[in-house]
Parts: C-alpha cells; sequence; structure tokens
C-alpha cells in the first residue's frame, strides 16, 4: 500500500511539473515559432509602445480555411508537413522585427513593428505570393489584417478583428 501511495504521489508531481512546463515554453513545439500566448502578450507590448512612441503597430493573421478537410483527406502526417513548411516560409518571409508565431492549430500571425495599415497589407501580399507556391491549390488560405489603434487598442481586440471575415 505504501508503493502504490508513492507511485501515486510521483505521478502527481510529475503532471504538476509538466502543466509548469508547458506554462512556461513560448515556442510552438510543431512549427517552431512562437506560441499563441507569447504572441497575445509581445502584442500588447508592442501596442502600449507603439501607443507611446506614436508609431503603428500593425498584425497579419493567415488561416488554413479547409484544414480540417485537409487532414481528413490526406491524414495528420501530412496536414502537419504542410504546416511545418508554411510556418517556414511564414517565418522567412517577414522582416527581422517582425514577430512570428502560431496563433491557433490552423493560423500562424504575426506582429508588424511600426507597420501602419498600408504597410501591413503589402506585407501580406508578400506572406500570400510565398504561401501560395508550398501550399498549392489543395490548401485554401485567409489572410487578415488589422493596425493598432486603427482596428484596436489591445491584442485581443486585434485579434478579434483580424479573425472576422471579410477582412484582407
Amino acid at each position: 500500500l505504501s508503493l502504490f501511495a508513492q507511485n501515486v504521489t510521483l505521478i502527481w508531481q510529475h503532471e504538476r511539473l509538466s502543466e509548469k512546463i508547458e506554462e512556461l515554453e513560448i515556442v510552438d513545439y510543431l512549427t517552431g515559432l512562437y506560441n499563441e500566448k507569447l504572441i497575445k502578450t509581445r502584442l500588447d507590448e508592442e501596442i502600449k509602445r507603439s501607443a507611446t512612441y506614436q508609431r503603428p503597430c500593425g498584425f497579419i493573421e493567415v488561416e488554413i480555411v479547409n484544414y480540417d478537410d485537409f487532414r481528413q483527406k490526406r491524414g495528420m502526417i501530412e496536414a502537419e508537413k504542410v504546416l511545418k513548411r508554411m510556418a517556414k516560409a511564414f517565418k522567412g518571409a517577414l522582416r527581422p522585427i517582425d514577430i512570428g508565431g502560431r496563433t491557433g492549430p490552423s493560423k500562424l500571425g504575426a506582429i508588424l513593428i511600426e507597420s501602419n495599415k498600408r504597410q501591413s497589407r503589402e506585407i501580406a501580399e508578400s506572406l500570400k505570393e510565398n504561401l501560395a507556391e508550398i501550399c498549392g491549390s489543395e490548401i485554401k488560405l485567409k489572410f487578415s489584417v488589422a493596425a493598432s489603434p486603427i482596428h484596436g487598442v489591445t491584442a485581443e481586440e486585434l485579434m478579434s478583428f483580424a479573425q472576422k471575415p471579410n477582412n484582407t
């Protein structure tokens, strides 16, 4: 009985440590990009910085619209391969000062430092061209652009605006 209690305690401690490690992680395990938690935190910081210094701050989100269908049709491994290739191209297409991350199961987002709405749209167009080559015709992408303070003054507001339909 004592041995059983020790094993249960070890399992419980292991679970708690795993949860703490997960909380501390800042990089998405699949894509190698920053995770959604870090993107939200940094976007809030960049919005505050942009307001303080009266500089623009943009946000782009790219969503694989038919990701679930693609995953069911081609399988999880193939879907993850596409997401990894997209993440690599996404990160490579951003400027060195921009911050890219995975903002959802089928979404990538980027904080565009000192980019206004027009500049953010130009970057989105460049990304669209780069990612279209990688994804092919089977994958449908939706690009959304938001800029602070026009579309919001918090990370939550900008990310919500980017998720609205017809927002490219």
